[in-house]
């Protein structure tokens, strides 16, 4: 006896009201994979000629990379600020109050500086990460000649974001690049 595997949405039966969208069998799920990359090889050069254009745009990095490294000279000076304020304040007797306003300014200076520069770098590190992804995309549709004729495991992990299923007669296919393909 052969179960079949059934998928279905994981709030289907969370609410009272639940989810109303179909339960589909993993066969199914794999055949609207297989029409959605049929779909997009049959455009598969004008996809990857916008795909290039994107990836170049959409991550570039040229004014974060420039940003950064002004936040880190930023840094810099408000670090060395902050060690001659200590340094005078060890040399000379002063009003207290006025060095811990002083240094308070200057520490929360350099924390606002600090956070930009560490988000600056997340920043990079998202666009870098998105351009790899994009590109072993892109690899992977170069590399794809023929159409599908059956459900490849390399392929849905290399390409496939994941499916969307209003009903069984739409379901759409969200590719990693963010192409969407619907089949009814």
């Amino acid at each position: 006896m052969l179960l079949a595997q059934i998928y279905q949405c994981n709030n289907k039966f969370r609410h009272k009201t639940g989810c109303n969208t179909p339960h589909l069998t993993e066969f199914e799920l794999k055949d609207y994979f297989v029409k959605a990359v049929n779909e997009l090889l049959t455009e598969k050069k004008e996809i990857l000629e916008n795909l290039e254009l994107i990836r170049t745009t959409l991550c570039d990095k040229d004014d974060l990379i420039k940003k950064k490294e002004s936040l880190e000279e930023e840094l810099a000076i408000t670090v060395e600020m902050t060690q001659n304020l200590v340094a005078e304040n060890a040399r000379k007797a002063q009003n207290q109050d006025d060095y811990n306003k002083k240094y308070n300014s200057l520490v929360e200076r350099y924390e606002k500086q600090k956070a930009e520069y560490d988000d600056t770098g997340i920043a990079i590190s998202e666009k870098d990460a998105k351009y790899e992804q994009m590109g072993r995309f892109i690899t992977v549709l170069k590399g794809q000649t023929e159409l599908v004729t059956e459900f490849d495991e390399s392929l849905w992990s290399s390409l496939a974001e994941k499916i969307v299923i209003k009903s069984k007669e739409e379901v759409t296919v969200v590719f990693k690049d963010g192409t969407e393909i619907t089949i009814a």
